[in-house]
């Protein structure tokens, strides 16, 4: 286990496996991010390169790339260990136990009903051929694993159990249903799309209906999507996110469609940042998600309109996000799919020349209407709450001046009204900050200095040219606390090890004089001892004093000069 462990560690390098979930700045010799497990302003997620760890300071959530992806994904450690191995390339030698887990045995199930899929369509030439006419090449259809569910009432059921799935598990897994009569499969008679979790791990299927002639039922669903199961959320999935995260990233952009044919057709176009949202509504979980990776949203939704209209609330709070929501105008009655079939130089074209979402409807207002009231009454219903929506007052101001050309209404009318339209507080994401003060117990500056002093000396134990005499500063600080309570707080910071070498690193990572910020530091540190110890000292003093001990306050008067001399002396040898 341990050499599989250190096998696939040595492939694959944290910054990439993190970096294909989230977008990583630079930070000196380490990177950063806004952290993917909390809501926040300020980065405070790091990256050590050097050291293979993660850490957040916001949440305190940090470890290795296994760790990262358990937390990512929500799996269990041999789940999270089969993903990397698989992106590795290294065969897993023992046991598998994500076989057995629930989830192991859940996935299991998905992925044999995929391939029964794709075998079955490879059987189906009218499918096929289905397919090819919308525009997708056989290498697409393979590459995206297209598949066909028969119009059967069993036959994935049957498969399955043959491969010995129990019902259960097939139920689970949203491939089947149960009634009194028994297990029926779920997806009959339809084109099957794969859904993958961000990992590219099959968890679920879209079905869309196919069945030759005019026996097709009117009342049948055209998409059926798998339900809420263990592995599939549709709050958090969005098809191709898996595909697109390295795009997306590198452009700072995401391409949104609604289907599975848009969004592969889009692919095939060359247009690799892409993803759909596959039948369900935009949520603020898929927009955290995009947000981590790009800060620009190109909203591609079919020429009738409807789409763009369903989407208006997940809009909104992609605004309130901080996103660059742009609109690609299709041609009425053209999704993305047809217009790349009939011309991709033209769909190339709109994507170049999408505008910001409210530029695109002040556009349409001004071309549809020419009766001011109209235009008035268009701009309130369509533009004021997205404007609203906009995080700061100087994009709003940006906004409220084109209305105002527009309308002819004063500037300070359209804020009135602005102002009157209220903000849901549902719909935004509630942002904590890694500024926002900690729970528990306030340190001492002391323990802050110290902390400060334990960080580096961790960090420069691990390093191969330490610059750092460690048993030097380890005698000194005996000196400055005292052997027993020097090991008791050193012990403490072991607990901590992780977050303490990462705030050594990005504050000192690339200084050549590190050896001096730790004197500095010592100095610091004996100074805050003395102060405090002064201060104890002082309020003795005052106590003796109140109960007329005056032998004793004596003692305690020499104590006190002692401290003070000696606090004295470091805050010479600080000025030198």
């Amino acid at each position: 286990m341990a050499g599989t462990i250190e096998q696939i560690k040595s492939r694959l390098n944290i910054v990439d496996v993190v970096g294909s979930y989230i977008k990583l700045d630079r930070a000196g010799g380490n990177f950063k991010a806004r952290c993917p497990f909390h809501n926040e302003k300020t980065p405070s997620f790091f990256v050590s390169p050097e050291r293979d760890t993660f850490h957040c300071f916001g949440c305190s959530k940090g470890g290795d790339i296994i760790t990262f992806v358990q937390e990512m994904e929500g799996i269990e450690f041999p789940d999270a260990l089969r993903i990397l191995a698989e992106r590795a390339g290294v065969e897993i030698g023992y046991e598998d136990k994500t076989a057995k887990s629930e989830k192991g045995r859940l996935i299991a199930a998905v992925s044999a009903a995929s391939l029964f899929y794709q075998e079955e369509l490879a059987k189906n030439l009218s499918a096929k051929g289905y397919l090819r006419d919308r525009g997708l090449t056989d290498e697409t259809i393979a590459n995206w694993k297209i598949g066909f569910a028969p119009d059967s009432w069993r036959s994935l059921y049957s498969y399955l159990k043959a491969k010995r799935f129990t019902d259960d598990e097939i139920e689970k897994a949203g491939l089947s249903i149960k009634t009194d009569r028994g297990y029926y499969d779920r997806f009959r008679s339809r084109i099957m799309f794969p859904i993958s979790n961000i990992s590219g791990v099959t968890i679920a299927f879209t079905g869309r209906i196919f069945r030759l002639g005019e026996g097709t039922d009117k009342e049948e669903a055209k998409y059926v999507n798998s339900p809420q199961t263990l592995l599939y959320d549709k709050s958090r999935v969005l098809y191709g996110f898996d595909r697109a995260r390295i795009a997306m990233r590198e452009a700072d952009a995401c391409i949104l469609v609604e289907g599975q044919v848009d969004l592969i057709m889009v692919h095939q176009a060359g247009n690799r940042n892409a993803v759909a949202v596959s039948g369900t509504a935009l949520t603020e979980e898929h927009l955290v998600a995009i947000k981590r990776l790009a800060s620009k949203l190109i909203l591609a939704f079919d020429g009738d309109g409807a789409g763009f209209k369903a989407a208006t609330r997940g809009i909104n709070m992609a605004l309130r996000l901080g996103f660059d929501v742009q609109l690609v105008g299709l041609p009425n009655q053209m999704d993305p799919a047809d217009l790349i079939l009939k011309d991709s130089n033209g769909w190339s074209s709109r994507i170049k020349e999408a505008k910001h979402i409210i530029d695109f409807y002040l556009d349409i207002i001004r071309e549809k209407e020419k009766d001011p009231r109209k235009i008035i009454l268009e701009v309130g219903k369509d533009v004021l709450p997205f404007i609203k929506s906009l995080p700061t007052k100087m994009e709003q101001a940006l906004f409220v001046g084109k209305v105002s050309r527009l309308t002819n209404i004063p500037e300070v009318s359209v804020w009135n009204d602005l102002n009157k339209i209220d903000t849901p507080r549902s719909d935004g994401v509630a942002e904590a900050t890694s500024l926002d003060p900690p729970v528990g117990k306030t340190k001492h500056r002391s323990e802050m200095i110290f902390e400060k002093l334990i960080g580096i000396i961790f960090w420069q134990i691990a390093h191969e040219k330490s610059q750092i005499d460690h048993e030097c500063v380890s005698r000194k600080l005996e000196g400055i606390l005292g052997e027993e309570t020097s090991k008791i707080m050193r012990t403490n910071a072991e607990l901590e090890k992780d977050k303490l070498i990462f705030e050594a690193e990005i504050a000192y990572a690339g200084d050549e004089n590190i050896d001096k910020a730790v004197s500095t530091i010592l100095l610091d540190l004996e100074e805050e001892i003395l102060r405090e110890k002064l201060g104890c000292a002082a309020m003795d003093l005052k106590e003796l004093e109140a109960l007329g001990r005056h032998d004793e306050v004596e003692k305690c008067l020499k104590v006190c000069q002692t401290i003070s001399d000696k606090l004295t002396r470091v805050k010479q040898s600080k000025l030198k």
